[in-house]
């Protein structure tokens, strides 16, 4: 029973370290003194302790935050209003990469913070948040240092699984050391790598190496090729413009095409100019993507003949 203490203040050590182990000789108990919230001291030497462990300050939080990109070393915030970076992670969920810098002042002895990030409608923009306001990101960990410069990131933020392009939100972030608690606030518009698109609003699927949107709408029929003497198999060029049912960004889309019908579907149709066939669908490349049609709810050939 005489090594029941010393084999209890062994395990309190090795629970408060990072890792390793610490060599206790026999028939010594360490002295153990506490090095600052986040550091404990044993017969002078200092050891981490891990961030999980601390008791973190439970006040309310007070403005000074920062909320931004980590750029050549420095943190650049996101601007009121202004444009966020997404990418996909690699389970295939859209995330942003913010990094939080903390008043430096502050933190002059602290390391480990608990970090939390949410999502809310922009009231300037009602709806327009999509998923993102159902996703928390939670985080403790060590914060950076460099300089007079404290921060943490970049922090893998979900905020959806699909392409969120042109999304609005605000992001709330919180950092709470031991003694200190700081909250930030930033409108964002969600943008690809590339920057802001009009066309990137536009859901598309990838198929034959093609960037293509399925398109409902009204077929309006600008021009048919000369059918006289043709057999019921041979084709005729017909151009048709499609108007969708929902709008979308100019230039995004080539809505005018011309395909080849043969002249027994030219009729089954009813393709003659000027006509308008209502509930139609295509399949449109994205511009520049790939030439043609990959599919429409015309057929184009095969069709029978009186």
């Amino acid at each position: 029973m005489r090594d029941l203490p010393r084999a209890l203040v062994a395990f309190v050590l090795l629970a408060a370290c990072d890792g390793g182990s610490m060599d206790v000789r026999d028939g010594e108990v360490p002295s153990v003194t506490d090095g600052g919230p986040d550091r404990v001291c044993v017969d002078g030497g200092c050891y981490t302790r891990r961030c999980r462990d601390l008791s973190y300050f439970d006040g309310e939080a007070e403005p000074g935050l920062v909320i931004g990109a980590r750029r050549d070393g420095v943190v650049i915030p996101y601007e009121d209003g202004g444009d966020a970076v997404y990418e996909f992670g690699f389970q295939g969920g859209a995330m942003i990469l913010p990094t939080l810098q903390v008043p430096a002042a502050a933190t002059a002895t602290e390391t480990c913070v608990q970090v939390v990030l949410r999502h809310r409608e922009d009231p300037a923009h009602p709806g327009a948040a999509g998923d993102a306001p159902g996703f928390v990101f939670r985080l403790t960990d060590p914060m950076r240092r460099d300089g007079d410069v404290a921060w943490i990131g970049p922090l893998q933020d979900q905020i959806g699984w699909d392409a969120p392009d042109g999304r609005r939100l605000v992001l709330e972030a919180e950092v709470r050391g031991v003694d200190f608690a700081y909250r930030g606030e930033v409108a964002i518009r969600l943008v690809d790598a590339d920057g802001w698109d009009e066309c990137d609003t536009i859901p598309t699927q990838f198929r034959f190496g093609c960037e293509y949107v399925t398109m409902g709408g009204a077929l309006t029929v600008d021009a048919v090729g000369d059918t006289t003497g043709l057999g019921c198999d041979d084709l005729v060029s017909v151009t048709t413009t499609l108007t969708p049912e929902e709008p979308i960004p100019d230039g995004c889309l080539t809505l005018t095409r011309t395909q080849e019908f043969s002249r027994g579907c030219v009729d089954e149709h009813g393709l003659t100019e000027g006509a308008r066939l209502e509930g139609q669908w295509w399949e449109l490349p994205m511009s520049g993507s790939c030439d043609g049609f990959l599919e429409t709810s015309l057929r184009q050939e095969f069709c029978s003949c009186p």
